[in-house]
């Protein structure tokens, strides 16, 4: 028996992966994803991916990779690339597709990836394209990927139309957008292109060509909702998506005055579409190598001031606190920052709910009240100069409150312009009176926690605290001091009253005096009835200037009911327990429960 030489196995193995998208409908996403299969119509134009990974854990020697495309599909000329991790688009491999590709020695981790694109010759049919990977140290490896054509066109439900509208702003001396603008020799202009389906069905294919005129140079600012590019003295700006009826598409782009001679320089802007007819609108720069004079404008200005009148703070230009029927006083100034005079000035002061006008009013202009508007006529005001009038109002509003009044102001040739002044409306007490406030807490004694931050369970100790302070400059003398319980009792046993007095499901305390400025507190005690149902949950809900809810969990949520004709008493309720049944509401229906 001759000894056979082992054969020793091949560390080296290789993976291939293969994807394809749709370019003319941007599938992929952002970043692009190469999915196994693309859905495709005729004329179509798609991407293939193919990534070769050497998986092993030698050099896979001599790589190649061979597609030889598919029927149905023509691959553009010169659109292979060949790609690595750390270098896109390298150079040093040879081949393209169809046929076979070198990818040189692939050290283990190692990957390299093959890009091209075609179009669909096909109108139907599903192209099923397989790329093979090899080494001469490892066996080869395939994958596919498929394109699904169909040309089942779209059911037509009206027909796209197309209208555009350019219009040109000089950014240099800031005017706004119209069909026209003034400018000297290096400003800058923006022109805006505005294209709109006026049509009944999704319009395609838009697209916007702009050639740039002589006097002026395209810059390379440009804002557009499609895909631009410029060549040859052309912008040209590409709509891939389709533009839904009554949607529009805008471009906008910058350009530098070049021309030296006094001229106007129209530029149009040309667009198009499928199935529709192509339109163009055009914008044009008047160019001025001497600037004329400055001519002169007249500018308003407006400023509003409030004060409180009762309590006699100055006047303050945002807002001023003041409670229910005190006078506040309004001040509006309107002044002309411009180099000529403002005519016919006017100012209207709607007057807001939560205040009322006054009768007395003073200042420059002839003032005046129809309704609830207040207005004053100043007629001119020179340049640099301004104008007062003031009002008072009578404050209506209820605090806490926040009260604006706006006050517009308008003139011959310049935009209306408009401030406010707020009036605070507060509950702070007067001096000599006293003032209540109340706060209420409750702890679960048995967890040792806040009862309102942590479930209780039946038979917890709940310690309720109540809390009374008179902020006001006046003693509170014979003051009662009572807590509603009639959603607490139901569902808990009084354990201490510390000196209150239960009478039916209100606890109370003796009559006493809070100095001003004096905090009293108030304390109870009760136990969560051990009686009650398991199947049930339970909220006991209790108001004292603030609402504390305390959970008992359970399946069904049961909230006692109030006592009085809005509710079931306590003692019915504790008949129900006491029966052995108890009746809960759970989305419209009722159900019993009984207990063991």
């Amino acid at each position: 028996v001759v000894p056979q030489t082992p054969v020793t196995p091949s560390n080296t193995t290789l993976s291939i992966t293969k994807g394809v998208r749709n370019l003319s409908v941007g599938s992929g996403g952002s970043p692009a994803t190469y999915p196994h299969s693309t859905n495709a119509k005729q004329n179509d134009q798609v991407e293939y991916k193919i990534n070769v990974t050497n998986t092993g854990t030698a050099i896979a020697k001599n790589v190649t990779m061979t597609d030889n495309s598919v029927s149905g599909i023509s691959v553009d000329s010169g659109s292979t690339h060949v790609g690595r991790a750390d270098v896109d688009l390298a150079s040093g491999w040879s081949g393209s597709i169809p046929g076979t590709i070198s990818l040189g020695d692939l050290n283990p981790g190692e990957s390299r990836w093959i890009m091209y694109t075609g179009h669909v010759t096909v109108n139907s049919g599903t192209l099923v394209n397989t790329a093979t990977a090899v080494a001469t140290n490892a066996p080869s490896v395939q994958d596919t990927a498929s394109v699904i054509v169909t040309n089942t066109p779209p059911p037509v439900t009206g027909t796209p139309g197309l209208s555009i509208q350019k219009l040109v702003k000089n950014n240099t001396t800031g005017n706004a957008y119209a069909k026209s603008t003034g400018a000297f020799p290096n400003d800058r202009v923006n022109f805006k292109i505005t294209i709109t389906n006026t049509g009944t069905a999704d319009l395609t294919g838009a697209r916007i060509s702009d050639a740039i005129p002589a006097g002026l140079q395209f810059a390379d600012s440009v804002s557009t909702d499609g895909t631009a590019s410029f060549n040859a003295n052309t912008l040209t700006v590409n709509f891939a998506s389709a533009i839904s009826a009554g949607q529009s598409k805008t471009v906008e782009f910058a350009a530098v005055v070049t021309a030296n001679t006094n001229s106007t320089i129209c530029n149009v802007g040309v667009a198009t579409g499928n199935n529709v007819s192509q339109v163009q609108d055009s914008a044009c720069v008047t160019v001025t190598v001497t600037p004329p004079p400055s001519p002169s404008n007249p500018k308003i200005a407006i400023k509003k001031y409030v004060k409180n009148n009762s309590t006699n703070t100055a006047y303050n230009d945002s807002s001023v606190d003041a409670r229910t029927g005190e006078r506040v006083n309004f001040k509006i100034t309107v002044s002309n920052p411009g180099d000529a005079t403002l005519n016919n000035v006017v100012v209207t002061d709607v007057i807001p709910s939560g205040l009322q006008f006054a009768d007395s009013v003073s200042g420059d202009g002839t003032g005046s009240i129809n309704g609830s508007t207040f207005s004053a006529d100043f007629g001119s005001i020179a340049a640099g100069q301004s104008k007062t009038i003031e009002f008072a109002a009578q404050v209506l509003a209820t605090g806490p409150a926040n009260v604006c009044n706006i006050a517009k102001a308008t003139g011959t040739g310049v935009s209306q312009v408009q401030d406010d002044a707020c009036v605070n409306v507060y509950t702070t007490p007067k001096p000599g009176e006293a003032n209540t406030v109340l706060s209420k807490r409750a702890f679960n004694d048995t967890k040792n926690v806040d009862a309102t931050t942590t479930d209780a369970a039946r038979g917890d100790y709940i310690t309720y605290t109540l809390v009374t302070t008179n902020n006001g400059g006046a003693d509170k003398t014979n003051y009662v001091i009572s807590d509603d319980l009639s959603q607490v009792l139901p569902l808990a046993d009084m354990v201490s009253t510390n000196g209150g007095t239960v009478s039916g499901n209100t606890i109370t305390y003796p009559a006493m005096t809070i100095k001003a400025g004096e905090t009293v507190t108030k304390t109870f005690k009760v136990r969560i009835k051990q009686t009650l149902s398991a199947e049930l949950s339970y909220q006991l809900k209790n108001t004292y200037g603030n609402t504390i809810v305390i959970n008992v969990p359970g399946k069904i949520v049961y909230e006692a009911p109030k006592t009085g004709a809005a509710g079931t008493s306590a003692v019915a309720f504790a008949g129900l327990v006491t029966a052995g049944f108890v009746i809960a509401r759970k989305r419209g229906s009722i159900l019993k429960f009984i207990f063991a």
